[in-house]
């Protein structure tokens, strides 16, 4: 979950974008990179620096899905978080989350 610190009330449901969509690319431009006070030739993903995640969906009678055109990503040293707004990527606002039907998802 991430949670407000200032309304207790507000609070997402997300999880890491590589357990998603594993071979998933994010494309930060130069100003997200100084908003997060990361270096100009870095790019988030996979590594101890930093978290990237996904806001999810969940409503009745629908898949959940994960917003992956804009996902959140977090300065890990710093607490500085970013929404990251993706152009031009084929990624959607509302993946669908799959559920293989060999895996059991309350085991």
């Amino acid at each position: 979950f991430l949670q407000s610190l200032q309304r207790s009330q507000l609070s997402f449901i997300a999880l890491p974008v590589q357990l998603i969509a594993p071979d998933y690319h994010l494309q930060a431009t130069a100003e997200d990179l100084e908003a997060l006070a990361l270096p100009s030739d870095y790019q988030p993903g996979a590594d101890p620096h930093t978290a990237c995640l996904a806001i999810l969906t969940v409503a009745d009678g629908a898949p959940a899905t994960a917003n992956l055109l804009a996902p959140i990503v977090i300065n890990l040293k710093t607490r500085q978080a970013r929404q990251i707004i993706q152009i031009d990527t084929g990624y959607s606002h509302r993946h669908t989350l799959a559920v293989s039907e060999k895996e059991d998802p309350c085991s």
